[in-house]
């Protein structure tokens, strides 16, 4: 317990040891040195100067010559025993008995002993390390009465509630919602949020989902060889069979709905976690406020996601439904199953193997260029039909869903405990600036 206080470097340390007993063995030495290797803040008090052995004194002691060395010095006292508590000696009868002791006894450290010196001596330090301490001490006020003056600012003073503060608080959080999505020039370094977050989710998550998606993984080349017998009915197919290409494509499609849907999901959890950051203190005031601001746009971002899941469904739907073979992004692999001609190949003399191959390869080719179509088309609905709408209708849907006058006490009373923390921050504000005005004397 007493390390904790004796711990700090701006601490006086005071080692108080008995003369009758060991002093390099001391325990409050050996506790100071612990903090205070060099005891250069440390001063020794030797007191029962009156109870040494007979034949014994502390004049090696208190002059200093021993092994250990005190920066700022030893200084020996008498107290009052047992007897004269006893007695009732008055404090000015034992100070006269104890500068008696010295000047009887240690006459030439007389005048750098007892409890006057000590007390003087104390008083001295004290004001050296005060001032020493001044500077840091000053500015370690400054910024703790700034940072409940900036508490306080937050918090800000007690006010009736007024149509115009409604308005206002309304106001400014739509505003602060469609900023975090829009950007607003504020520098973020511990993660990406907003806007960007949802970027991201476009171009880096979404994107790596749909790579991960493979055509054909799991179809076998016997089940494309069926596809194609199963497509040409009883006749053996002459030409590559398109139809087995495009039922192929059509069956490989649904793999995709997955990481669209996904990146949906994604992008509305951002959202929810913007409206979040947005309840900043001055929300977190008035509970019941920041409840229905929470309800009204969570339940907006929940009535944009059946349409927009609904969306990338059809953008899935509509791929499967027709399968432009005229797009520009198929010609080389076209032509690498045409001959010069522009005829289709013969494959009446080729292996099997060598058909269904090229049948595998026009069906990842296909299946390529939609993903691509895809990964282009679900961020566009996405951001149309859910982020764009909640953004740009936000400000209405407060307007009209909480902007009720006979609402505004309930809306805009505050938290019990906000009046306490207003009262408890401006009492450490008044108390620092007190403590300022005292150093600024001492000073």
């Amino acid at each position: 317990m007493i390390k904790k206080y004796i711990e700090p470097e701006n601490t006086i340390i005071l080692a108080v040891t008995a003369a009758n007993t060991d002093f390099t063995t001391s325990e409050a030495v050996q506790m100071a040195k612990e903090v205070d290797p060099e005891l250069k803040r440390t001063l020794a008090v030797l007191t029962k100067l009156d109870l040494m052995d007979e034949g014994t004194n502390a004049e090696m002691i208190l002059s200093g010559n021993h092994d250990i060395k005190i920066n700022l010095g030893i200084i020996g006292v008498v107290c009052r025993s047992q007897a004269d508590l006893n007695s009732k000696k008055s404090l000015v009868q034992a100070l006269q008995t104890e500068r008696e002791f010295f000047m009887e006894h240690y006459p030439q450290y007389a005048k750098e002993s007892g409890t006057e010196h000590l007390r003087h001596e104390l008083a001295r330090l004290l004001k050296e390390n005060i001032k020493t301490c001044l500077p840091q001490l000053r500015e370690k006020i400054n910024k703790e009465k700034r940072k409940y003056e900036e508490k306080l600012e937050k918090l800000g003073n007690k006010t009736e509630p007024s149509l115009t503060m409604f308005a206002n608080l309304l106001s400014k959080f739509a505003s602060a919602y469609q900023k975090r999505i829009e950007g607003d020039g504020e520098v973020v370094y511990k993660n990406i949020c907003g806007g960007a977050k949802i970027n991201e989710i476009f171009f880096e998550k979404f994107q790596k989902n749909l790579d991960s998606v493979k055509p054909l993984e799991g179809v076998t080349r016997e089940e494309v060889r069926n596809a194609i017998n199963n497509i040409c009915g009883p006749e053996p197919p002459i030409f590559i069979p398109d139809k087995a290409v495009f039922e192929l494509v059509k069956q490989q499609l649904p793999k995709l709905q997955t990481p669209s849907t996904s990146c949906a999901d994604s992008v509305e959890k951002e959202l929810k976690n913007i409206l979040q950051d947005c309840m900043t203190e001055e929300y977190e005031k008035f509970p019941t406020l920041r409840e229905r601001i929470f309800d009204v746009v969570m339940n907006k971002i929940k009535e944009r996601m059946e349409p927009t899941k609904r969306q990338i469904k059809d953008l899935i739907a509509c791929e499967r439904a027709f399968v432009n073979v005229k797009n520009p992004y198929f010609k080389e692999p076209m032509h690498a199953a045409l001959k010069g001609d522009g005829s289709y190949l013969h494959y009446a003399n080729d292996k099997d193997n060598e058909k269904c191959a090229l049948v595998e390869n026009l069906t990842k080719k296909f299946f390529e260029m939609i993903k691509l179509k895809i990964a282009d088309s679900v961020p566009k609905a996405i951001m149309f039909y859910l982020v764009n709408n909640v953004k740009d209708s936000i400000s209405d849907c407060l307007i009209s869903e909480i902007y009720k006058t006979d609402e505004i006490d309930s809306l805009l009373a505050e938290r019990s405990d906000i009046a306490e923390k207003r009262r408890k921050w401006q009492q450490f504000v008044d108390a620092l600036e007190e403590a300022e005005k005292k150093i600024m004397r001492v000073d």
